[in-house]
Formats: C-alpha cells, sequence, structure tokens
C-alpha cells in the first residue's frame, strides 16, 4: 500500500460508516483502534494504537497522506465523563 488514509475509530459506528466509504471508492486505508484486529479486512491495514497514550501512534501514522479522526473516548472512560 502506498500512503493510505488513516482512520481513527473504525470499529465505530461512524468509523466503520466512513471505512465503507473509502472502501467504495477503492481508497486504501488504515484503520487504527485500541484493539486488536478483529476482522478480516481485505486490502486495508490495521493498526493499533492508544490515542489517550500515544503508544503505537507513530506506526499508525507512518507514511500516511492523511487521517480522519473518527474516534471517541471509551464509554465510562474518565475523559467521557468531564465532556
Amino acid at each position: 500500500m502506498d500512503q493510505p488514509i488513516v482512520l481513527t475509530g473504525g470499529t465505530g459506528a461512524l468509523g466503520r460508516a466512513v471505512l465503507a466509504r473509502l472502501i467504495e471508492h477503492g481508497t486504501e486505508a488504515r484503520i487504527v483502534s485500541r484493539r486488536p484486529q478483529g476482522a478480516n479486512l481485505g486490502n486495508h491495514q490495521w493498526a493499533t494504537a492508544d490515542l489517550t497514550t500515544g503508544d503505537g501512534l507513530t506506526g499508525a501514522l507512518t507514511g500516511a497522506r492523511v487521517v480522519i479522526h473518527c474516534a471517541t473516548a471509551n464509554r465510562g472512560s474518565k475523559d467521557r465523563r468531564q465532556a
């Protein structure tokens, strides 16, 4: 893959809808999630990263041409309760 679009929150409701559009348009994507890969993504890449700590972000973003940020705080997380 050459310069994929990185999609944070690709396993959530909004992220899945955005991913469907990227697939529909034949766009190469790298899905970033805090969980290990759980589904066959075909030609798309998967990266595990934690957006709150930054763990894994360098690898997730390396070579990306753009980031579409669809991730939200975990349900019940401290960050979400403060919002």
